[in-house]
């Protein structure tokens, strides 16, 4: 799916992996996913990916479609293909310990059974074994796993 439109100018950068940036996008609940090297290949994997496993049940961000967006590099305005999925509202798995060790434990628990379930449907997780990439939202006691960078999960069928 290709989202349709004015091409969005994204300003608000919310976090910076080793090869992409997530943007906020503006009026929605939505984030962008920015890969620095402009790869739209590994982008389109990842949204079928993450689409597989959200419409399997598995804790994911809701996927939303590709598009392209502007976002500063180097001062000018360049413009990248975009991964765009539902925000997610919570606190870094990893982050926790720093302030509950026993919530830490329990957020990690409920990362440890998505990534199991994933492992059940024929995934197998690559970056989802790093605690990093997942958020706990605490008021609805579930913990969504993002961040697929290719090879995340591979299909095994």
């Amino acid at each position: 799916m290709t989202l349709t439109g004015n091409t969005l100018f994204l300003t608000n950068r919310v976090n910076q992996g080793m090869s992409s940036a997530v943007y906020r996008v503006p009026n929605t609940n939505h984030v962008a996913k920015v890969r620095d090297d402009g790869d739209s290949t590994a982008l389109y994997y990842e949204l079928e990916i993450a689409r597989r496993l959200h419409n399997a049940g598995i804790k994911v961000p809701k996927p939303i479609g590709l598009t392209k967006v502007l976002v500063l590099d180097g001062g000018k305005k360049v413009e990248r293909p975009a991964f765009i999925q539902e925000e997610i509202e919570g606190t870094n798995v990893d982050d926790m310990h720093l302030f509950d060790f026993s919530l830490a434990h329990h957020a990690d628990n409920l990362r440890r059974r998505e990534i199991k379930k994933a492992r059940e449907l024929g995934f197998i997780p690559g970056d989802a074994i790093a605690i990093g990439n997942a958020i706990y939202n605490e008021e609805e006691n579930i913990i969504p796993i993002y961040n697929f960078p290719i090879p995340f999960f591979i299909l095994l069928f």
